[in-house]
């Protein structure tokens, strides 16, 4: 067997008859280690005055697969060890992962998604679901951290403390389930929107900054006229400030024109009719073209 370790002498001498003293073949024999898990290295322990080593995670490491779905709790995929490097996640619906088992501390592991029909994968901050030693500690608190396809998302362990997120690519923007409460308008209007006229609702979040892209086609503006009409930040995310942008166009009952929006609450996006916020909606068909972005919570 080659790479063994052995004394740098070794005995010239042949087995004697008496088996229970120890023979020269077996002065010459390779030394077995114990404990560790594949990849792993074997380092110096000073604090260990009898056998001063230690197993620790190798630099190399390995790869494994997973395709859990659903709510995964404190993750502990099959195969996941010290030595794991990359976890390539490939599952056909949606999963949640609030804590993931069995790291070490400085462990390094990144989850890539893999998801062979476009499905997301979604860690929450610091979820009271973990232990604390498995739980996220992500760069937004507010909401989770997502990896849509192509996507990944790179944490080292601090112990007892858990992961610390190190590194976020989201991959593709992400498109929320259709909500027709997440849009409305502000006494005395009224906003329906109907997943229909839902021509395009996206997210990216990149660090603490989000990104949102809306529009919409055809929606009803009811009530009497006024000057709010709101939708939900999405991605169940805080705003961390108040900020405006411009709306790109709109189309209400037969009059277009470019508005305004502004974050002026934690949860909410107001839409205006013009950058004075003085006009208010008219009543009829509105068609919306919005996107900006915002820091989050």
């Amino acid at each position: 067997m080659a790479n063994v370790t052995k004394h740098r002498f070794a005995s010239a001498k042949a087995d004697g008859a008496d088996l229970t003293q120890v023979q020269p073949s077996n002065w010459n024999d390779g030394h077995q280690f114990i404990g560790g898990a594949a990849g792993d290295v074997l380092t110096r322990d000073p604090t260990d005055a009898n056998f001063g080593a230690v197993w620790t995670a190798g630099a190399g490491g390995k790869f494994i697969n997973n395709s859990g779905t659903g709510n995964l709790g404190e993750w502990l995929p099959a195969g996941f060890d010290s030595a794991t490097r990359v976890i390539f996640w490939d599952g056909t619906a949606a999963a949640t992962i609030p804590g993931l088992k069995g790291g070490v501390n400085g462990q390094i592991v990144t989850v890539k998604n893999n998801s062979p029909n476009g499905s997301i994968a979604s860690f929450p901050n610091r979820s009271a679901s973990a232990a604390q030693a498995y739980q996220f500690a992500n760069f937004a608190t507010s909401g989770p951290t997502e990896i849509a396809t192509n996507g990944s998302i790179t944490w080292v362990n601090i112990g007892g403390f858990g992961w610390y997120l190190l590194a976020h690519e989201q991959g593709a923007w992400i498109t929320p389930a259709f909500n027709a409460a997440d849009y409305y308008g502000i006494a005395p209007l009224t906003w329906t929107v109907t997943a229909g006229a839902v021509v395009q609702a996206g997210y990216r979040l990149t660090g603490r900054t989000l990104q949102y892209a809306f529009h919409v086609d055809s929606t009803t503006v009811g009530g009497s006229p006024g000057p709010w009409l709101r939708r939900k930040v999405p991605g169940g995310f805080t705003l961390s400030g108040k900020t405006h942008a411009g709306i790109h166009g709109f189309a209400n009952a037969g009059v277009g024109g470019a508005g305004l929006l502004m974050h002026e609450t934690t949860t909410d996006i107001s839409f205006f009719h013009d950058p004075a916020a003085l006009t208010t909606w008219a009543i009829g068909s509105l068609t919306l073209r919005v996107s900006a972005g915002v820091e989050v919570q």
